[in-house]
């Protein structure tokens, strides 16, 4: 099949096939071997039509896609995959190799039908019902001599408790397998939560570092502070990874595309983003925080402060106080929740 796959795909990407050509059936995948079933339908797809310049455009854009998707499924096939040359020694290994699944589908609707049939049925019955019946063992049985039969039978049931050891052990080691997946798993997933857990810290130190800035005189005042371009560009990505993975601000998909990136696409060319591009990303966001609506049911359940202004008092490692104004939110609990400085804050 190489052969037919590379000539298939071939004659989808042949840029110097006319399109106008396929569409009247002339030119064959396979050339004279390509079997085609001359048909009303297949006379009427090749007539000519008023249409056909809409069709030759739409046959320009599906063709190359349909010639890349099938070399994505033939790659294995292809010139340079792994089954480009297959040798003789492969060729009489897989000689017996079923050419479909038929067979293997038919079994396991013939074990869905017997365990919709009979649900206490151990799965070690039900292969020995499978077998009995597609081997057609009752057939070759009465074919045997009553002396035949008596023996077989009697042989067959003196190997039985060595089968249902067999098949513990089978499942026993199919069940040690599937905890040890498991098991793999849940270590992953720890390790990536523990990943994840590193990358917030890293993160919340460089915020420790260079400080939240929480408003768009505080993103001047600190990138005016800052001598060194490169520091300036790593000060304003701590910002905006801390407002996206910490504190998760989710602003509109609307007027905010690609607020959080840090690079963009310009004629096929990957570029990094300037210092003013990502000062004025993180300038929306500052200003988005301020904008979070109060919900209608945080309004239901607590009319009183809800959406109401509030002074709110902090205090520095000095013991020095200051006021900071806040909008109330929601209550969660005891504690109510409150906008300060454009970050969320619960007292």
């Amino acid at each position: 099949m190489n052969e037919n796959y590379l000539q298939s795909v071939n004659f989808v990407l042949d840029p110097s096939q006319s399109i106008e050509a396929v569409m009247t059936g002339d030119p064959l995948v396979f050339g004279n071997r390509t079997i085609v079933k001359r048909d009303a339908i297949y006379d009427s797809l090749i007539q000519p039509w008023d249409h056909d310049d809409k069709v030759v455009v739409y046959l320009s854009i599906l063709l190359p896609v349909i010639g890349e998707v099938a070399k994505r499924l033939f790659k294995d096939h292809l010139p340079g995959g792994c089954w480009e040359n297959v040798t003789e020694d492969m060729k009489e290994k897989s000689r017996g190799t079923s050419k479909h699944n038929k067979f293997a589908e038919s079994v396991f609707g013939y074990l869905d039908q017997l365990m919709r049939k009979n649900p206490n049925m151990s799965i070690l019955a039900s292969e020995a019902y499978i077998m009995f019946t597609s081997n057609k063992t009752k057939q070759w049985l009465d074919a045997k001599s009553e002396e035949e039969k008596k023996y077989l039978v009697e042989d067959a049931m003196k190997v039985v408790p060595n089968i249902r050891e067999a098949f513990k052990e089978k499942r026993e080691e199919i069940r040690r397998k599937q905890r040890e997946a498991l098991n793999e798993k849940m270590k992953k997933e720890e390790e990536k939560e523990a990943k994840r857990i590193e990358r917030l810290e890293k993160m919340t130190d460089k915020i420790i570092f260079f400080g939240l800035w929480q408003t768009r005189e505080d993103v001047d005042r600190a990138l005016a502070s800052i001598q060194s371009v490169t520091e300036k560009k790593e000060a304003l990505k701590a910002q905006l990874n801390f407002r996206r993975y910490v504190l998760l601000q989710k602003p509109p998909k609307e007027g905010f595309e690609n607020v959080f990136n840090f690079s963009f696409k310009e004629n096929g060319k990957i570029k990094q983003c300037s210092i003013e591009q990502l000062a004025a990303n993180l300038k929306k966001l500052v200003s988005h925080a301020y904008t979070i609506q109060v919900t209608e049911s945080d309004q239901e359940h607590n009319p009183i402060l809800v959406g109401k202004h509030v002074q709110h008092k902090f205090v520095d490692s000095d013991a020095c106080e200051k006021w900071w104004t806040g909008k109330v939110v929601s209550q969660v609990s005891q504690y109510w929740r409150l906008i300060i400085g454009g970050i969320v804050v619960a007292t």
